[in-house]
């Protein structure tokens, strides 16, 4: 119970200094963007919903898919495809193959 009370009563000044500080924040200058930042994923297992995954990654922005690993080397040609459709750098492949 000693914790709750110390939680709510923390919590209320939190608020009340936010309260008094706002109009200070809100006339700050707003600061420059931060430098973009890529992300390089290898992605294991490309099957059913590993490939539903990969599209997903492939449209996002700031990640890039370096690489593809699966068992069935069809499901990496296709992931292989679908890269040079959306004009981007194709994965590696990892594949055993048959």
């Amino acid at each position: 119970m000693n914790t709750r009370r110390t939680f709510i009563k923390q919590a209320g000044a939190a608020g009340a200094a936010l309260a008094s500080a706002g109009p200070a924040l809100l006339a700050q200058a707003p600061q420059p963007a931060a430098a973009k930042k890529t992300v390089r994923i290898g992605f294991v297992g490309i099957g059913v919903k590993g490939s539903s995954h990969a599209g997903h990654l492939m449209r996002m922005e700031g990640v890039e898919l370096r690489a593809v690993c699966d068992i069935v080397d069809l499901q990496c040609r296709e992931t292989l495809e679908q890269a040079k459709r959306l004009g981007l750098r194709p994965p590696t492949i990892y594949s055993r193959g048959e």
